[in-house]
C-alpha cells in the first residue's frame, strides 16, 4: 500500500461529492437504503482524512477554531432552520420536545448527528498527525482495532433495547470508517498496520457472522486509497467537494419540496433525483450570493 501525495488533488474531493448524492439518494429511497452506510463511510474518512491536511503547522487551539468554524457554525444554523420547519409543521409546543437529553449532540434534525460527530473526532485527528514512530504507530493500531472490535461486535439490537436505538446505532456503524481514517493519519497509509487493520476487521466480522461492517469499510477504503492517487487538480472538482457538506445538511428540507411536487410512493426516482439537484442548486446559490457580497 503505497503512500499517497501529500499534496491535495481534486478526485477525493469529486469522490465526496458523489457520496453526498448517494446519501441523499438512500434517504428518500429506502430501496438502496443499504448503501448509505458504504457512502457514510467514505465521506466519513475523506472528510477526517482531508481535514489532516488542513493542521500544517497550526496548533491544537488554531486548528479547532477552524474545524468550530467549518462544522459547529452551520450545525447551528441548520439547527435554526429545521427547528422553524419543526415548528411550521408541528406548531411550538410540539416542535421542541426533545425525546432524550442525547438530542443536544444531534441537533434539531436527525440527519445532523454527522457534524456534532465529525466535530468530536478533530481532537483525535489533530493528536493522529502529531503521532511519530514506529513504536507509537502500532500503539495507534492496538487502539483502533479495539473500536473496531467495539462496533463490530455491538449488535444494534442491544442498542435499540438499551438505549432506544438513534443515534448510538448510528456512531456505531461509523467507528470502524473513523477507526481507519485516523490509523491512516497516524501511520501515514503505511502497508504493514493498514493491510493487518482490514484482516482483522476481517475476522471479526466472520467469528461474530457479522460481516457488513467489514464490507461497508473494505469498499468505502478501496475506493478511497484510489481516489488519492489520482493525480488531477481542477477548480471545479474542488467546488463540488466543498458543497458537500452543504447539500447533505439541507437536502431533508429540499425532500419536503420534492415530495410536494411528486408523488413519493408511485415516482420515488424522481424524488430523489429532484431532492438532490435542488438541493445542490440552493448551496450553489448560496456560495455565489456570498462571493457577490463578500
Amino acid at each position: 500500500m503505497a503512500k499517497a501525495s501529500s499534496t491535495r488533488q481534486s478526485a477525493p474531493e469529486l469522490a465526496r461529492f458523489l457520496c453526498a448524492a448517494v446519501i441523499v439518494f438512500c434517504h428518500v429511497d429506502e430501496r438502496v437504503a443499504q448503501h448509505a452506510d458504504t457512502a457514510l463511510g467514505l465521506f466519513l474518512i475523506l472528510s477526517l482524512c482531508l481535514g489532516a491536511q488542513s493542521t500544517g503547522r497550526l496548533s491544537f487551539f488554531g486548528f479547532m477554531a477552524k474545524r468550530v468554524t467549518r462544522i459547529l457554525v452551520p450545525w447551528i444554523i441548520f439547527s435554526a432552520l429545521f427547528m422553524g420547519l419543526r415548528i411550521v409543521q408541528m406548531g411550538f409546543n410540539d416542535a421542541i420536545v426533545f425525546e432524550s437529553p442525547v438530542w443536544i449532540l444531534v441537533g434539531t434534525s436527525k440527519h445532523l448527528w454527522f457534524l456534532p460527530y465529525v466535530l468530536f473526532c478533530a481532537p483525535f485527528v489533530f493528536l493522529a498527525t502529531r503521532i511519530r514512530g514506529r513504536r507509537s504507530g502500532w500503539v495507534m493500531f492496538g487502539v483502533m482495532c479495539g473500536i473496531a472490535a467495539v462496533s463490530i461486535l455491538t449488535s444494534d439490537q442491544w442498542l435499540t433495547r438499551v438505549y432506544g436505538g438513534f443515534p448510538y446505532i448510528q456512531w456505531k456503524h461509523v467507528l470502524l470508517p473513523t477507526a481507519y481514517a485516523l490509523l491512516r493519519i497516524a501511520t501515514r497509509g503505511s502497508a504493514a498496520p493498514m493491510l493487518l487493520f482490514l484482516v482483522f476487521t476481517a475476522a471479526l466480522g466472520l467469528l461474530s457472522a457479522n460481516p457488513q461492517p467489514f464490507l461497508h469499510l473494505i469498499i468505502a477504503a478501496a475506493v478511497f486509497e484510489i481516489a488519492v492517487r489520482i493525480t488531477i487538480k481542477s477548480r471545479i472538482l474542488d467546488a463540488l467537494g466543498r458543497q458537500s457538506f452543504g447539500i447533505y445538511l439541507i437536502h431533508p428540507a429540499m425532500l419536503l419540496v420534492a415530495a410536494m411536487l411528486w408523488n413519493a410512493r408511485t415516482h420515488m426516482e424522481w424524488v430523489a433525483l429532484m431532492t438532490f439537484l435542488l438541493s445542490w442548486a440552493s448551496v450553489a446559490a448560496y456560495e455565489a450570493m456570498r462571493r457577490r457580497i463578500i
